[in-house]
């Protein structure tokens, strides 16, 4: 169990500390000094163990389904894992003594606790800095990691070899994409292949050209979809522009393929359609430059 102070608990310790530290200034301590230093000892290492214990609790708790749960992380970081199994044990059998033991006060003046608490901080700040070591390193050689939080990431980087398992995270890395759609074709090592990518907004699909093998590591073979997309779209626009001097308008935009989808997504039409109004103002600017007033 995590172990927590609540407002009103802590602001009367604190209180009992300014109580103390009123006492210990007093003339007339002397007949109590010592009950007072050994009061004003206690709270101190109660106040000082309970922020400790609630930074080691947070940075534990935050790191304990990397290292424990994630294969990624186990396979990359073999000797940093090793170390947090360790450090695992200690967490959970220091906060189930304490939570057994009832009694802040006892918990947490126990001899040695506070060396013991610096310890484990000082082994978990070694994983963390471990991680994000790691995981910086992915996101230089794929920057749009950037956009992800460190649990989505090694959820991405654990599941790179089952591509269809990391498709929930493509809204989080793709511009205005929602999904892949894998074709029923897989590469030489099992892996799928993308065969077309889904709008994030409405249901328009478009084709990669050509399909997308999600072989070898995640990173690389995210860039390499990334790099698709663009060309796909540059392919697609590119027919459309061809297309738009050859048929009437409307004939245009509503073309159909065989299958009677459109063979334009909305954001190609109106991209071309912005291009060619573009074009023919300009068109009519010049010949009015060139003295036809009613160009």
């Amino acid at each position: 169990p995590l172990l927590g102070f609540n407002e009103e608990d802590y602001e009367a310790l604190e209180n009992d500390q300014l109580i103390i530290q009123g006492m210990l200034a007093s003339r007339f301590v002397g007949q109590f000094e010592k009950q007072v230093n050994t009061w004003h000892k206690n709270l101190f290492t109660v106040n000082e163990v309970y922020l400790l214990t609630g930074e080691i609790q947070r940075t534990w708790s935050y790191l304990e389904p990397l290292f424990i749960h994630s294969d990624e992380v186990k396979r990359e970081l073999p000797e940093d894992a090793s170390r947090f199994s360790l450090i695992d044990v200690n967490v959970r059998s220091t906060l189930a003594k304490a939570w057994g033991t009832k009694n802040i006060k006892i918990a947490f003046n126990e001899e040695g606790l506070y060396q013991k608490l610096e310890g484990i901080q000082e082994q978990l700040d070694l994983c963390k800095k471990s991680l994000a070591d790691f995981l910086d390193g992915r996101r230089r050689q794929f920057p749009r990691y950037y956009f992800v939080s460190e649990a989505d990431l090694l959820d991405i980087l654990s599941n790179g070899s089952r591509p269809e398992k990391i498709l929930s995270h493509v809204p989080k890395i793709y511009l205005s994409t929602k999904t892949f759609v894998l074709s029923d074709k897989t590469t030489a090592s099992g892996r799928p292949i993308a065969a077309e990518f889904i709008a994030g907004v409405g249901s328009e699909t478009c084709a990669f050209e050509p399909p997308v093998p999600l072989d070898g590591k995640v990173e690389i073979y995210m860039q390499t979809v990334l790099d698709a997309q663009k060309m796909s779209i540059f392919a697609t626009i590119g027919r459309s522009l061809t297309r738009y001097h050859k048929m009437s308008r409307s004939e245009w935009v509503l073309a159909k393929d065989d299958l009677q989808k459109p063979l334009d997504p909305a954001q190609t039409t109106l991209f071309v359609l912005a291009v060619n109004y573009v074009n023919e103002v300009e068109t009519v600017f010049r010949k009015m430059q060139n003295g036809e007033a009613n160009a």
